[in-house]
């Protein structure tokens, strides 16, 4: 685990850690496989660094799914994700 750098957008950073600070917090009343990879993490180093390792596994992620221009959600409105980034998006319920 690295740590957060400064690089980057500032409100996209922020907004990462808050909802990354929101999994930490309630990862206790879960018991699917992020939330005990959270919990661990949580009990070895602490509140703030297991936040700040969430933030960093989900920009990851947010990273992943950008690149693919996969959806992979339930219900996602897909005109205006189209509209959004100007590519083609296959929705993998159509596949």
């Amino acid at each position: 685990m690295g740590t957060i750098t400064k690089r980057g957008d500032k409100y996209l950073r922020k907004q990462l850690i808050h909802g990354a600070r929101t999994v930490v917090n309630h990862a206790h009343k879960k018991d699917d496989d992020l939330n005990l990879w959270v919990t661990a993490i949580k009990q070895r180093r602490g509140v703030n660094k297991a936040a700040v390792a969430v933030a960093h596994r989900l920009a990851r992620l947010m990273w992943i799914l950008l690149q693919k221009m996969n959806i992979t959600a339930p219900y996602v409105h897909a005109t205006r994700f189209k509209v959004m980034f100007k590519h083609q998006v296959r929705l993998a319920s159509s596949s």
